[in-house]
């Protein structure tokens, strides 16, 4: 049996302001224990830090459009970083550019990487309420450490095919970094738009010049 133990934990809820062309957070509760900060008041997780660069972001900053990269007009020191986790969370099995020796590999539908898979397609019931198509990619048993993205499913909407849950795993492990992540995407319907309404995370990281991160979070929209 594996035990974990919790070191520091942080609840947040805070609202978004959009006032014509500019937006804006506003924290109304903000608790944590351990410790989750660093001595300059920084998150003592990269991870952390920059999903605080995207969701709880300190500057006033510019609305963007659905496609725009969540990093447009931030002051972070990480923008770069920030795509690419906006990359891995919202459009999996695409190619993260700038992640040296596996980048290409999350391309899941490139010819190189089509003969480490098996893809279905089947139907499902999502929530008991939305008749889905699930489509679904594995690595196959035989393919080694070679695969980044171990496994994905994602859940359309048969009706008007948009996505509706999404949940997927990266893994890797070398002499350079490893790491093990799952993310799960739950999307649903607001005056008629698709937005996501929770995402949630577990990861592990080893980064080179970089402690050890362990972090889970949920978020709810």
């Amino acid at each position: 049996m594996i035990v974990t133990k919790v070191i520091a934990t942080r609840f947040r809820n805070g609202e978004q302001h959009i006032n014509l062309n500019k937006r804006w957070m506003q924290l109304s509760e903000d608790k944590f224990t351990g410790k989750f900060y660093d001595r300059k008041n920084k998150p003592d997780t990269y991870t952390i830090e920059m999903f605080d660069d995207i969701f709880y972001y300190k500057d006033t900053m510019p609305v963007v459009g659905p496609s725009a990269s969540l990093a447009s007009g931030t002051q972070s020191n990480n923008p770069g970083n920030i795509e690419k986790l906006q990359t891995l969370i919202f459009s999996p099995g695409s190619e993260i550019k700038g992640i040296p020796v596996v980048g290409k590999r999350f391309a899941i539908f490139d010819d190189d990487m089509v003969p480490y898979y098996d893809y279905s397609i089947t139907a499902a019931i999502f929530k008991d309420s939305i008749s889905c198509y699930v489509f679904s990619c594995h690595e196959k048993p035989n393919a080694g450490d070679y695969p980044v993205l171990k496994s994905l499913s994602t859940w359309f909407d048969r009706k008007t095919f948009n996505i509706v849950y999404r949940e997927y795993r990266y893994q890797y492990s070398s002499m350079i970094f490893d790491f093990d992540v799952s993310i799960k995407v739950i999307m649903d319907y607001v005056n008629e738009k698709l937005i996501p309404k929770q995402i949630s995370y577990s990861g592990f990281w080893d980064l080179p010049l970089r402690k050890q991160e362990n972090v889970d979070f949920t978020i709810d929209f």
